[in-house]
């Protein structure tokens, strides 16, 4: 008997600091999972975004950063 292959499960970072253009609404139904990082420099959201924050509890992290993220390559 034919078996459904696992769904893969997609991961997206944002780095809220560099990328404020986030629609949360574009996860809905699939199989993915938004790491939001917010920096120190955000002292607060757009309600918008903190509504659909709450919306999708189960598939967002919400990661405060206490520092400057230095990317080494």
């Amino acid at each position: 008997m034919p078996t459904d292959p696992p769904v893969r499960t997609n991961y997206i970072f944002v780095d809220y600091e560099n990328v404020q253009d986030v629609d949360l609404d574009l996860i809905a139904g699939k199989a993915v999972r938004v790491f939001l990082v917010v920096g120190l420099r955000r002292k607060s959201l757009p309600a918008a975004l903190a509504r659909q924050i709450h919306k999708f509890h189960d598939q967002v992290t919400w990661i405060e950063s206490e520092g400057e993220v230095v990317y080494h390559i």
